[in-house]
């Protein structure tokens, strides 16, 4: 099962966790898709440790009030 595929299974089970595709194979649709689909983020391989703490710490952080 692909990442997407499971982002897709977790919705449609109404299980709203904050999800975080990380990917080897970078592509703008890819991107594009996962964010479509209620990823939290996306991060292309490689990348930095403080690039994933951030994409996780934004991912569990309630959004700010507007």
């Amino acid at each position: 099962m692909s990442g997407l595929e499971l982002l897709a299974t977790l919705r449609e089970r109404d299980i709203s966790l904050p999800f975080i595709l990380v990917t080897a194979h970078d592509s703008p649709g890819l991107r594009e898709k996962a964010m479509q689909c209620g990823a939290a983020a996306y991060l292309a391989k490689p990348f930095r440790g403080t690039t994933l703490l951030e994409a996780v710490i934004g991912a569990i952080e309630p959004a700010a009030p507007s």
